[in-house]
Formats: structure tokens, C-alpha cells, sequence
């Protein structure tokens, strides 16, 4: 799971600094993950990514918008909960994950049936506010998963 979050922090990372060459790079500067609230239904997941803007002007991020699957099963999906960062300054992006505890068995099985290897994939959009209207850019990545508990 540790490897997920920051394939999703670098990934948010990637997007951000190819905004253009003649603008500072925004710098992604610390990692960390909690348990949220964990209920007979679901297990959340909260992500902090504190992310420097070297910029005079806010990046106009409205919210991470994401769908899970493990091994080709949606285990869950994501948003952001706290997700501007403002203008020179050190901003906290709070990312909840919401997965569905009755798809851990279904995953669980394929994952032992794969040699105890899960590919994670994450599919979803980084929403920005442009004023007049929300522009969604769509990221899509995998990361490999591989335990050795057998």
C-alpha cells in the first residue's frame, strides 16, 4: 500500500511540474498515510502530501478524483479532502481512500493464485478550477504489489 501512495504522489508530481518549462517546478516534499475510519463496510485510508509551489500564483487544484482495482477488482476509490495549494508556500493535500472490505477476499484469492503478486491500478482525474468551469486531467498508472507471506 506504501508503494501506491507514493506512485500516486509522484504521479500528481509529474502532472504538476509539466505545467511549463518558464515556471518553477512544484517540489512534493513529504509522504505519509493513516488509517482513517474503519467500519464493518469499508477501511479508509488517508494520504498527506505536502507539496511546495515555488510559483507567485495558487495552483487552482480542486480535488483527486480515483477509482482502485487490485489484480483487476475495483477494491475502492478515492478523493481529496483538502486539495489547494496556494502561492509560494508549503500546502497539505489530504487524499480519503475508501476500499471495500467485502472485495478483500475476492482480491486475497487472486492474489495467492498469482504467486502472491497484485498489479494496483490506479485510474481517476486531477480536477482544476479554471474559473468558468472544472477541467478534469485524467492519470492513469500501475504499480506492482508482491508479499512473501506463503
Amino acid at each position: 500500500m506504501k508503494r501506491l501512495l507514493i506512485t500516486i504522489a509522484i504521479m500528481m508530481s509529474l502532472v504538476l511540474t509539466g505545467c511549463s518549462s518558464s515556471v518553477g517546478k512544484p517540489e512534493i516534499r513529504e509522504i505519509s498515510y493513516s488509517w482513517g475510519k474503519v467500519t464493518e463496510d469499508t477501511t479508509e485510508i488517508l494520504v498527506k502530501i505536502k507539496v511546495y509551489n515555488p510559483n507567485p500564483f495558487p495552483i487552482p487544484l480542486k480535488d483527486v478524483e480515483m477509482d482502485v482495482y487490485m489484480n483487476g477488482i475495483k477494491m475502492g476509490e478515492g478523493h481529496a479532502i483538502k486539495a489547494g495549494i496556494e502561492a509560494k508556500s508549503e500546502s497539505t493535500i489530504v487524499i480519503a481512500i475508501d476500499l471495500d472490505n467485502n472485495k478483500i477476499p475476492e482480491w486475497w484469492v487472486s492474489h495467492i493464485r498469482n504467486g502472491e503478486k497484485t498489479m494496483v491500478d490506479i485510474k481517476g482525474n486531477l480536477v482544476f478550477v479554471l474559473k468558468v468551469f472544472d477541467f478534469k486531467y485524467p492519470i492513469e498508472f500501475s504499480n506492482p504489489i508482491e508479499t512473501d507471506i506463503l
